[in-house]
């Protein structure tokens, strides 16, 4: 069943739904000036939480946590090489993608007048309620979770050419955390809701629209598969870098004859969507950049 803040959401008139457009764009101020991060003095280095109260007093957000989320802030180092200056315009970015790296998600709580953010853990039991904070975003402007590698947003994905059963059936392999991701095909409708992470949403719309494209293609050589390569030395990112350089990939389209990398970085694993006649291949390619250790 579709979570309450989603079908709300879906229930909304159009001028409330977008409204989310506009909250969502001036929600993240640009910060008062860059934010550095110490890590090379133990006495001074900087936890998670220390990096979220410098975030705080930069942008003037406000912020909450749970105890057990914040504790788990105060136990975790932010786990740089070096001491890190970051620019004002990148500091949301930034402060997103470590935050999730250390297994935390951004939840706006309060989007008007004192904004009030709340930081939760995928380390604990709370974690099984934060899909239901996702916030709802037309498919036009799915771009905008892009730049926030730490927050869950929803969308509606139209395949018309498609059996959404069939295919959120077949992808359930791609669901590596059920927290925080969902494909749920919508009714008897060739529309799919499709829930997930930043920039790992957006790859998941441009994949099922791949999908689409070959389907009302119709040529074999369209015909694709898809597949999820787990790693087990090499970072899935610098894998597909590789690989998209190795194909023709461009990083926002699909490639020549329907080819689509993408990294999860959370489980190190490749979805690898491609001409079942190519896949062989590709996963040869990348068992050999994986035992090479393409980070290294």
């Amino acid at each position: 069943m579709l979570s309450l803040a989603l079908a709300a959401a879906l229930l909304l008139p159009q001028d409330t739904r977008t409204e989310a457009i506009s909250t969502l764009a001036g929600l993240f101020p640009t910060p008062s000036g860059p934010m550095t991060l110490v890590v090379d003095d133990p006495e001074n280095a900087d936890t998670c939480w220390s990096m979220v109260e410098k975030y705080g007093e930069l942008t003037g957000q406000h912020i909450t946590a749970h105890s057990d989320t914040q504790s788990l802030l105060m136990q975790s180092p932010v786990h740089l090489d070096r001491n890190m200056t970051i620019p004002a315009d990148e500091v949301q970015t930034t402060f997103e993608h470590i935050l999730f790296a250390r297994d935390f998600v951004l939840t706006p709580l309060k989007r008007d007048g004192m904004r009030l953010l709340e930081i939760q853990s995928l380390s604990t039991p709370a974690r099984s309620n934060i899909r239901s904070a996702a916030i709802f975003l037309e498919p036009e402007d799915l771009h905008l979770a892009a730049a926030h590698p730490a927050m869950i947003f929803t969308t509606v994905v139209t395949l018309p050419h498609t059996d959404v059963r069939q295919v959120s059936n077949s992808m359930r392999t791609m669901i590596t955390d059920a927290n925080t991701q969902q494909l749920l095909p919508a009714g008897n409708s060739n529309s799919m809701v499709i829930v997930g992470i930043g920039q790992s949403l957006v790859g998941l719309a441009d994949t099922l629209r791949t999908i689409d494209a070959a389907a009302a293609d119709g040529a074999e050589k369209y015909v694709t598969t898809m597949e999820l390569i787990r790693l087990e030395n090499a970072v899935a990112d610098d894998v597909v870098t590789l690989l998209n350089a190795a194909f023709g990939v461009e990083a926002e389209t699909q490639g020549p004859a329907g080819l689509k990398f993408l990294p999860d970085a959370r489980t190190n694993s490749i979805l690898v969507n491609a001409p079942a006649s190519r896949l062989e291949r590709i996963k040869q390619l990348i068992a050999a950049l994986d035992g090479k250790g393409a980070s290294k």
